[in-house]
């Protein structure tokens, strides 16, 4: 496996994984991604490494939403587009509701677990939605490093039927920005560094909206942008995509430009398709240019959770 790892190279914001592996001696190959053994392709000519699918106990994904042409209230191609300008942090909508575990026996590591309380566009079907889970979530098979387990926290919001929600990992000291849960399933999560928005995180997920998602299958993955079409949509290129480095057949890493001097913004996103329909979800995260190995220990997560399903 070391060696398989010394030949991978990781395209997240064009590191090397073995820098990230050199940030402790305690990491080793299950501290990084825990993709699944796929090859990868890539427009730059790197790729991911491969690790075992993560064991997750605890309501950590999203349900696929009834198919609905219903728009989003954001229907933009990315979250990180919108101004945080008119935006202020709601510190009554985020609290400490316990704590999490990655990894497991001696390379376990608990973080806080910081609870989002979202909006909601409907009433859940099993009441209200209760702002912590009602399990501990564990990630077995994903390991933090040693170097970043004091820096970080992982960040749930229900996504209001109390069994599905929102995993992330951020900076433990963030502060959120917005979080809302729409009627068709669609979902979104901003996160910002409290003293600088131009640190940010976004996470969303379309839901049901079928004339919204799949436009961005087409878009980020261009393997499917004839699927798309024949489902009766156009596809518009997405000129802010810089690198783009396919995973698995359902998930893709970028870069994307950013007009903001010394920061990086890089991304992942995740879809499947079939039968007219399909999902489509993502989060990128903008840093300076200098956090590559934070960013791209914060994304590892979601590659993690979305495993190669054929595998």
């Amino acid at each position: 496996m070391e060696s398989r790892l010394k030949k991978s190279t990781m395209f997240l914001g064009l590191l090397i994984l073995t820098s990230i592996i050199a940030c402790s001696d305690e990491t080793g190959p299950a501290a990084t991604t825990a993709v699944p053994k796929t090859s990868a392709t890539t427009e730059s000519g790197m790729s991911i490494a491969s690790q075992p699918s993560p064991q997750v106990v605890g309501p950590v994904t999203a349900p696929q939403s009834p198919p609905s042409d219903e728009p989003v209230a954001e229907p933009s191609l990315s979250m990180s587009d919108r101004s945080t300008s008119v935006l202020e942090p709601q510190p009554n909508r985020l609290e400490v509701c316990g704590t999490s575990e990655f990894g497991r026996g001696a390379q376990t590591t608990r973080l806080p677990l910081r609870c989002i309380r979202a909006n909601y566009g409907l009433d859940g079907p099993n009441g209200p939605p209760m702002l912590a889970p009602q399990k501990t979530i564990k990630v077995e098979s994903y390991v933090i490093p040693s170097g970043f387990r004091k820096s970080l926290a992982a960040y749930w919001m229900n996504l209001g039927d109390n069994e599905h929600g929102v995993l992330l990992l951020a900076p433990k000291d963030w502060s959120l920005l917005s979080a809302d849960v729409g009627a068709n399933g669609s979902h979104g999560i901003r996160l910002v560094h409290p003293d600088d928005p131009e640190q940010f995180i976004d996470y969303f997920d379309q839901g049901g909206c079928q004339g919204c998602l799949i436009p961005n299958i087409g878009t980020y993955f261009p393997q499917l942008k004839s699927w798309a079409e024949e489902q009766g949509y156009e596809v518009n290129p997405q000129p802010g995509i810089n690198e783009r480095t396919t995973l698995t057949p359902n998930l893709v890493a970028y870069r994307k430009q950013t007009e903001k001097s010394g920061y990086a913004l890089h991304g992942v996103a995740y879809q499947e398709h079939g039968g007219g329909g399909g999902v489509f979800r993502s989060v990128e995260i903008q840093l300076p240019a200098s956090a590559k190995a934070t960013a791209t220990i914060i994304l590892n997560l979601f590659a993690a959770l979305h495993p190669d399903p054929l595998k």
